[in-house]
């Protein structure tokens, strides 16, 4: 219990930072070229080194299309998107696919207990969001509630690198 408050903290910590640096002009990209597939095993590499406690089911289908991004600021904002849509004993569904001169990443689950939005959930989009559009992208969040489970998604789109 006490390792999760810490690592709910210490994100919302890193989210703020980022997007005062962010609001400052003081957030530089560092671009490179990466498959999206790539970009994804990246992120969820560093996930589960953090969350090595969580038992968290991935589907994964993914696209080797080439993607200009910040590799390095995206791996911890797919990670965060993970978090937003899922909880602990989930399956958690990522697919990238290629659309014109984007690929769209979609991040979904399916939940039996309720998905409430809090402050740190709003920072979290908030920074999600604006190191998103700093690589040229766009984000997208869509909830579906049911009456006995709700699914949230997450999708968001990046420059290809053609």
């Amino acid at each position: 219990m006490a390792l999760s408050a810490t690592r709910r903290l210490t994100a919302l910590i890193d989210d703020t930072l980022l997007l005062a640096r962010h609001r400052a002009g003081r957030l530089e990209l560092v671009l490179s070229v990466e498959t999206a597939s790539e970009v994804v095993r990246d992120a969820l590499r560093g996930y589960k080194d953090q969350r090595s406690s969580q038992n968290l089911e991935l589907d994964l289908e993914l696209v080797d299309t080439e993607v200009v991004a910040d590799v390095a600021l995206l791996t911890p904002v797919i990670g965060r998107l993970i978090d937003l849509t899922s909880t602990a004993s989930e399956t958690v569904r990522i697919h990238a696919s290629t659309s014109e001169d984007f690929i769209l990443f979609e991040i979904s689950s399916v939940s039996t207990s309720p998905n409430h939005q809090n402050r740190a959930a709003q920072t979290a989009i908030a920074m999600c969001k604006a190191v998103i559009e700093l690589n040229g992208g766009m984000l997208t969040l869509g909830d579906d509630t049911g009456t006995e489970s709700s699914s949230t998604t997450v999708s968001f789109m990046l420059p290809t690198a053609d």
